[in-house]
């Protein structure tokens, strides 16, 4: 019985030295300065100071670093090294690809940001990705839109695309895409009216997600307050028909705070 145990801590032990000398050797992503990039991204776990580094290996690489960010932002890219190492310390499967996938798109997030920062025009690129992406790969064209939705307000060029997929049928796909504008929010003389075709969609997450969308336009949605009004009266009565409509509750709150920013935004500067 001891032999036996012996010989199992040995294959334990060899098993861990290759799955370590694996992760020394195992390359991810486009290469850069002799090193590839998921290494460089690596930094953004350091303190901010310390990101210098990442931001320049990933602005030389810049458009051509986007397919491997998005496949990290997706949490669909495991790093094979961090992987291993993590089971190794963890020695839980599930535990280690949890925090991969964590890690990986925080680190990814951050990459796009820098390109962003640096002036790399990413939205055409992204937008060319989403129209190359499979109709029916809805997560794929989810992660492009959300990395849009997250850039904010530097790929305001993206304002256009990301309109036409607030009419897309899938609602997924059309949530996310209202989330997008509204977090971009700007050229509200574009944005505003399909914001407030919006308010009456047939999900209520949806026409909550426009009434803060209209939200962050401030005294430029103006003119949305009638649609508003009417939409928190009929949030109001759905719920109440209805006690366990949350979703209709949330969108109702939305709404009224939706109308208390732009009412604010209206009558605070005659006040001065």
């Amino acid at each position: 019985m001891k032999r036996k145990w012996e010989f199992i801590g040995l294959v334990v032990a060899v098993l861990t030295v290759t799955m370590l000398w694996l992760a020394g050797r195992l390359a991810e992503g486009p290469a850069i300065d002799g090193k590839e990039l998921s290494l460089w991204l690596q930094d953004y776990e350091l303190d901010r100071s310390r990101w210098g580094p990442a931001d320049n290996a990933v602005c030389k690489l810049g458009t051509n670093a986007i397919p491997y960010l998005l496949t990290l932002y997706a949490g669909r890219e495991a790093s094979w090294r961090r992987w291993i190492l993590l089971v190794v310390r963890s020695r839980s499967l599930k535990q280690a690809h949890d925090v991969q996938v964590e890690l990986r798109q925080k680190e990814a997030k951050f990459a796009f940001h820098a390109l962003a920062a640096h002036g790399i025009d990413v939205a055409p690129t992204l937008i060319s990705h989403y129209q190359n992406t499979a109709k029916n790969d809805i997560r794929g064209r989810l992660t492009i839109i959300s990395v849009l939705g997250d850039l904010g307000p530097s790929v305001s060029v993206a304002n256009r695309f990301l309109l036409n997929q607030t009419e897309s049928t899938n609602d997924s796909l059309r949530m996310e895409a209202f989330w997008a504008v509204g977090q971009i929010h700007t050229n509200a003389e574009e944005c505003v009216p399909r914001l407030i075709v919006g308010l009456r969609d047939k999900n209520a997450r949806i026409r909550g997600i426009a009434a803060t969308d209209l939200e962050n336009f401030g005294l430029e949605a103006a003119r949305a307050i009638p649609e508003l009004v009417k939409m928190r009266e009929d949030e109001e009565r759905r719920a109440k028909a209805w006690p366990f409509a949350l979703e209709d509750r949330l969108a109702e709150g939305n709404a009224e705070a939706a109308l208390k920013t732009i009412s604010n935004a209206i009558w605070l500067p005659s006040v001065h």
